[in-house]
């Protein structure tokens, strides 16, 4: 009984449903630039796929290591503006 939000302020954070007035902050962009879009992984819930305005990378979270990505994936000619995961892989 979670979810996350991203934000201007450039965090992703997690709220408990039971416990709406707390948050915890697992991870925050460098230069704390804001991130747009929030995709979690429903193959593993343990994942979700980020990423900052104007970026052309796409940041990869484990929840379970806050504050440090799993990986960052670029190679996009342009900024980012949308993400989805493969939805028949238990890889992506």
């Amino acid at each position: 009984d979670v979810f996350a939000s991203v934000g201007a302020d450039g965090s992703v954070r997690m709220f408990d449903l039971r416990s709406l007035e707390h948050s915890t902050i697992i991870y925050e962009s460098p230069n704390l630039d804001a991130l747009l879009r929030l995709e979690w992984n429903k193959q593993d819930p343990n994942y979700l796929a980020t990423f900052r305005v104007d970026s052309r990378r796409t940041i990869i979270l484990d929840i379970r290591v806050p504050s440090l990505p799993v990986a960052e994936l670029g190679g996009h000619l342009a900024c980012v503006n949308a993400t989805a995961w493969a939805p028949h892989s238990s890889c992506h």
